[in-house]
């Protein structure tokens, strides 16, 4: 099998299921400090605004990591659709006689 590229479908949908639920987590997480930010701004002193500055480095943080997993989807589609592209365009090659 060395040099051979095999791209399981239904892996690579359950990987994509896997980091659409780390996705919503993360949504989850961003809500919650979005709501302790706002807290925050009820609090006297410098604690709140310590907290709203953390919130606020995490939620930046979430954003990226969000916009990353998104990325890693649509690459994982990607890749899924042009092997499976490959492999249609195989197929017809050898169903019409010719050569790869």
């Amino acid at each position: 099998m060395a040099g051979n590229i095999y791209i399981n479908e239904d892996a690579a949908n359950a990987d994509i299921a896997k980091i659409r639920a780390a996705i919503t987590r993360l949504e989850e997480a961003q809500s919650s400090i979005k709501k302790l930010s706002n807290s925050a701004d009820n609090m006297t002193g410098q604690t709140g605004e310590a907290i709203k500055e953390k919130c606020t480095t995490l939620d930046s943080q979430i954003k990226s990591l969000t916009g990353n997993l998104n990325y890693t989807i649509r690459l994982i589609k990607g890749a899924i659709q042009e092997y499976q592209q490959k492999d249609a365009e195989m197929a017809s090659a050898i169903k019409s006689g010719g050569g790869v």
